[in-house]
């Protein structure tokens, strides 16, 4: 007898996508072989549905063996199983107008049910079947649904099998990508300690040997110059520093209400001279009236400075640098850093805030001293505050950040 089937409406291969264990379907063999012992049936399947054609998982009598595929001709059992996805009893095919026009050779009697993923999709089926009239009755059709039940937990072992096997993948790939960034960072770190260092050293050296030689204005310029990379090492090790303390869950911002106002432009005052020097116009925009906010003023005056930082080293001479905040609205009150510099290419956009990643292409990227962690810093202080980040840009047409800050302090729920 052939058992074959035409496509059912909810055909789906198994979920985890990857061929029955050897030892699953030894397992089946044993179970369909005492089944169909224990039935008086001679023959007795487990069939798997693809979507186009069945495959014989298991077979007990003189049927197709294991492995064999059946193309999806109408051989109606299966498929009315499959179609009404319940248990099918035929006591006589040869006596049953229903199947009438059977093919030749198919069984006479058959007994099946559907077999489900554990994700709910069709599986295949579990049948028995004879050449001779039968009545299989309730008490057959409780044992084939024993049978299938120890099928579908097989089914649901080997899905939650694949799922963890997936899980610890992903986990593999996500631990060797984290272990590639932060080799990555290390070298990029090790460049821009290295280049500050030897300037200072080389230029401490100079006014140490040739102290005699110099003039009070040479002797000025090695130490201011000197004075800037100590401000690039400075800043380098706190941006190290703070990364550190919140990936660990360290820091503990203090609690205090403030003025948005105030911090806007305090921020800008600190960075006036460096626009100035840049060749940038830097201007802040408050309206009137915004209401007192709970947070840690240090800390998010450290996040505001670095995006207005950041859009500072990108603006050319000539470009402007703003910073705003909006009027409060739903509960949220929101700052805005916007430039008018290089922007942000699409393919950066979605990294821009990540730890360890640095392009030439992105902010800070390709910046002496920047080890790309302004950013990320930025965003993670956001979030302890319970509020969020975002970004828009676009290459040539500048860039701007917006913070939301909730009105009344960090939201219930966020770990301060």
């Amino acid at each position: 007898m052939t058992v074959s089937i035409d496509t059912p409406p909810a055909a789906a291969p198994l979920p985890v996508g990857a061929p029955i264990p050897a030892e699953v379907l030894d397992k089946w063999q044993r179970a369909v072989d005492l089944l169909t012992g224990l039935m008086g049936v001679p023959s007795g399947y487990v069939m798997r549905l693809h979507p186009d054609k069945l495959e014989v998982c298991v077979s007990c009598g003189d049927t197709p063996k294991r492995g064999f595929k059946v193309k999806l001709e109408p051989t109606r059992f299966c498929k009315k199983v499959l179609e009404l996805e319940a248990p099918l009893e035929v006591v006589d095919s040869l006596a049953d107008p229903e199947w009438a026009d059977r093919p030749e050779g198919m069984a006479r009697s058959y007994l099946g049910m559907p077999i489900h993923s554990p994700c709910g999709a069709l599986f295949g089926t579990l049948c028995v079947a004879s050449d001779e009239a039968r009545a299989y009755g309730a008490k057959f059709a409780e044992l084939l649904a024993q049978f299938r039940d120890f099928i579908e937990q097989d089914l649901k072992v080997m899905a939650e099998a694949e799922a963890r096997r997936k899980m610890e993948r992903e986990q593999l790939d996500r631990l060797a990508e984290i272990d590639k960034l932060r080799r990555e960072l290390m070298a990029n770190v090790s460049h821009d300690l290295r280049t500050p260092l030897a300037s200072l050293k080389g230029y401490l050296e100079t006014l140490l040997l040739m102290d005699a030689e110099l003039t009070p204005e040479a002797r000025r310029r090695y130490l201011t110059i000197a004075e800037k990379n100590c401000d690039r090492l400075t800043r380098l090790v706190e941006d190290l520093f703070d990364v550190a303390c919140l990936d660990a869950g360290a820091v503990k911002p203090r609690l205090e209400q403030f003025r948005l106002c105030e911090l806007v432009h305090d921020v800008r005052q600190k960075l006036a001279l460096k626009a100035e020097g840049a060749g940038v116009t830097l201007s802040a925009e408050t309206p009137p009236g915004l209401p007192c906010v709970t947070g840690d003023i240090a800390w998010l005056e450290r996040a505001l400075i670095n995006l207005t930082d950041n859009a500072l080293r990108h603006t050319a001479v000539g470009g402007a640098v703003t910073l705003s905040v909006d009027p409060p609205e739903a509960g949220w009150v929101t700052l805005r850093v916007a430039d008018t510099g290089v922007g942000i290419a699409p393919e950066i956009l979605p990294h821009i805030f990540d730890r360890y990643y640095r392009s030439k292409d992105m902010p800070g990227g390709g910046k002496p001293g920047s080890a790309g962690l302004g950013l990320p810093i930025s965003k993670r202080v956001v979030e302890l505050h319970g509020g969020r980040v975002r970004v828009d840009s676009a290459p040539g047409e500048g860039t701007t950040f917006e913070i939301d800050l909730p009105v009344d302090g960090p939201v219930e729920g966020v770990a301060v």
